[in-house]
């Protein structure tokens, strides 16, 4: 009974693991992994997880995000030579299976980047068959067509300030932020990529300006009670962006 007992524990036990996901890859040496342990993982995440194979090993990076990266682990020990380094047949089936989905999360990144890229060029040209193509939902969702024009233009204004060849990338996040400050007020504008959202957030009027004068002195007419957000959520999947809802503050 005993023994039952013991094979079912250690049976649930390896279930447990290998349905949870890796925070990091200690066990990469010796288990293969599964899909399943690598869910959520963004591109940045992945690629970390697949170098710290070859970090544990003590390979040097020439890369200096990753040299500074795990210089920082107390496990780190530099190689004298990457050529003294051999990873075994785990090893370099892990690499395998993280670079699987690699391609995966990269062509998710890349299909919701080209459609962002055609919807604000389709906002800037009125095209709105290819609006309606992404924001059909919204404009179900909106009771007057002047409501939902007005939103399409907001969105529009958006995407103006926003640069999509210039977003940040650093672990489990994307972002792109602009602040403007025209001596009245500052007003920002960003796009802010999660694992599985990307949200469009305006928020126009949000601060007294760096040369802002005191209302009783005649200088700025600018009144807090003009200060609002409005964002736009997308959510990411492999076939592209889907509208999921928006929102507003202030």
């Amino acid at each position: 009974m005993k023994k039952v007992f013991f094979t079912v524990l250690i049976f649930l036990t390896s279930q447990n693991i290998f349905s949870q996901t890796i925070s990091d890859c200690s066990i990469c040496s010796h288990t293969v992994l599964k899909e399943t342990q690598l869910n959520g993982k963004s591109l940045e995440e992945l690629a970390l997880l697949r170098n710290e194979i070859s970090a544990r090993k003590g390979y040097v990076f020439s890369t200096p995000k990753y040299a500074g990266y795990f210089a920082n682990k107390d496990w780190y020990s530099p190689a004298q030579s990457n050529a003294e380094i051999e990873l075994s047949v785990t090893e370099n089936k892990n690499i395998e299976i993280i670079k699987k989905m690699e391609a995966v999360e990269k062509t998710k990144r890349d299909r919701a980047l080209n459609d962002l890229k055609e919807l604000k060029n389709a906002l800037y040209f009125n095209d709105e068959i290819v609006i309606n193509k992404y924001l059909s939902k919204l404009k179900k969702e909106i009771i007057t067509a002047e409501g939902y024009n007005d939103l399409i233009d907001e969105l529009k204004r958006g995407f103006n300030k926003i640069d999509l060849n210039d977003i940040h990338w650093n672990r489990d996040s994307g972002l792109y932020k602009i602040t403007i400050d025209n001596g009245f007020s500052i007003s920002r504008y960003e796009i802010l990529f999660g694992y599985d959202t990307v949200k469009i957030l305006m928020s126009a009027i949000y601060a007294h300006s760096e040369i802002f004068g005191n209302f009783w002195d005649g200088y700025s007419d600018y009144m807090s009670e003009e200060e609002f957000q409005l964002w736009f959520v997308f959510k990411l999947t492999e076939n592209g962006i889907v509208f999921d809802h928006w929102g507003a503050a202030g």
